[in-house]
């Protein structure tokens, strides 16, 4: 048998074609597998360029951000504003298509539950506000925080579009509330008044179809399931808002890039959820289907598309 000499035995390093924070350094560096790092979800203002990351030039919230990768034990950090060149529509047009698969590479995703990046992030750069205690006597009465997710339903990150692809592909999710912090995974979310293991649905949902799946009307086992998905999905998304409506695709295109993976994969055309089967009857069926679509409320057209999908609304 030969021997593979040691410079053959080494793989070659495979660039991921997009750029990370080195938090040590403060300057950009080629993102690759073995680079292991966190990633920011935040409503933005404006965008920075070049390959050094200036201290002064950070906002407050995502000069927290960086600090608490540090604090966690990551060194590389992962911001839309700075690790996309905002001068070069080109960087943005093939950045913004990868943005999915970022948030799925990440390790962990922080959220600026306030969703402005000129706050501060509670307990990282501004202290944490008190929970309102009593002392009677022997005893003392502590006011805890409500639950975590229903502190998040009125945030400003709440009402961002692109904000909810961010949540959805998250491997791992840590919440900066005011007065709490909040962690999601695929399996549970922890609070810090109480631990639930109960399913996250949005953050589960391939897992549930697969269990779960079961015939619909018209419908081949677990088809219906994964088209139920998208569309709650959709549905979910269109009740945000975009600065600019051309975004309206690809500010949820992560997440409809997922439905083709699931064990029963659904593609889109246009935003409009189409199974991956060969019956043209079938397709034309489901097709038709996806078209009928409404908004519960009236909306102008956002001009982003064709008058019969969803998105051109």
């Amino acid at each position: 048998m030969k021997r593979q000499s040691a410079g053959n035995s080494i793989e070659r390093e495979t660039s991921l074609n997009f750029r990370l924070i080195d938090c040590k350094t403060r300057r950009l560096v080629s993102a690759s597998p073995r680079l292991k790092y966190t990633a920011l979800s935040y409503v933005w203002e404006r965008g920075i360029a070049g390959n050094i990351v200036p201290k002064s030039l950070l906002s407050p919230g995502i000069e927290d951000g960086l600090r608490a990768t540090q604090a966690l034990g990551y060194r590389y950090f992962w911001v839309d504003k700075i690790c996309i060149d905002q001068t070069s529509d080109e960087d943005k047009r093939t950045q913004i298509a990868m943005m999915g698969d970022i948030y799925q590479r990440a390790e962990l995703t922080l959220v600026l539950a306030s969703g402005n990046e000129s706050e501060r992030i509670p307990g990282v750069g501004l202290r944490r506000r008190r929970h309102p205690w009593l002392t009677l006597g022997d005893y003392s009465l502590i006011q805890m925080p409500g639950e975590g997710f229903e502190m998040l339903r009125f945030s400003t990150l709440r009402r961002r579009g692109w904000t909810l692809q961010e949540e959805i592909l998250s491997r791992r999710t840590l919440y900066f509330l005011r007065n709490q912090i909040m962690l999601v995974c695929n399996q549970a979310y922890w609070y810090e008044v109480s631990v639930n293991v109960a399913e996250v649905q949005v953050h589960n949902s391939q897992r549930n179809i697969d269990e779960h799946g079961k015939p619909g009307c018209l419908c081949r086992p677990g088809i219906y399931y994964t088209l139920r998905t998208l569309w709650k999905l959709i549905e979910a998304y269109t009740d945000r808002h975009l600065s600019d409506d051309s975004d309206t695709l690809r500010a949820v295109e992560g997440c409809l890039s997922l439905a083709s993976t699931f064990q029963h994969p659904v593609k889109h055309i246009l935003g409009v959820g189409v199974p991956e089967i060969s019956q043209s009857y079938e397709l034309r069926s489901y097709f038709t289907a996806g078209l009928c679509w409404f908004h519960f409320f009236g909306r102008l057209s956002r001009l982003a598309g064709p008058t019969w999908t969803w998105a051109g609304w």
